[in-house]
């Protein structure tokens, strides 16, 4: 993670973002008021689709049945896409 100010960012804005896009290290632009985090939109998309899943119920309770049959039996049983979107 790499640490800039605000005078820093904005002089090497367009570069700043190329960098953070293409080797997905987050930089803390600080501020007097205090500091942000840029980040690549594809990590964004991914934290806020884990935030979704983890507040699904169901979701939830699927991933939490699958760590516990990963840590019972080494793996765990795929389904179909028949059992998956079996509503659909």
């Amino acid at each position: 993670m790499t640490t800039i100010t605000v005078r820093e960012a904005a002089q090497n804005l367009p570069t700043l973002i190329q960098s953070v896009i293409n080797d997905f290290d987050e930089t803390v632009i600080v501020g007097d008021a205090g500091a942000v985090v840029m980040i690549p939109q594809i990590s964004w998309n991914e934290i806020q689709e884990t935030l979704r899943l983890l507040n699904d119920p169901i979701s939830l309770q699927a991933l939490l049945d699958g760590q516990r049959e990963r840590e019972r039996t080494g793996q765990v049983r795929g389904k179909s896409p028949e059992e998956v979107f079996h509503d659909v």
